[in-house]
C-alpha cells in the first residue's frame, strides 16, 4: 500500500478516517464525494477502457 499523501487528492480534506461526533439520525452533510478517476489514473485505467463487463441473462 502506498502511504504517501497526494496533495491534489480532494479526499485528503474529507472527514474519512477522522474522529467525528456520533449522529443518531441521517446527516447528509456528512456525505463526501470522492472522484473515481483519481484512483483509476493511479492504477493506469482509462475512462474508455474500464475493466467491467455485464451480461443480461433472462430467467424463465
Amino acid at each position: 500500500m502506498n502511504s504517501s499523501i497526494n496533495a491534489a487528492d480532494p479526499s485528503n480534506a474529507s472527514p474519512l478516517g477522522k474522529a467525528t461526533e456520533y449522529q443518531s439520525h441521517y446527516a447528509p452533510e456528512l456525505l463526501y464525494p470522492i472522484p473515481r478517476q483519481l484512483k483509476r489514473s493511479e492504477l493506469g485505467i482509462a475512462n474508455n477502457a474500464l475493466p467491467l463487463s455485464a451480461r443480461f441473462v433472462e430467467c424463465l
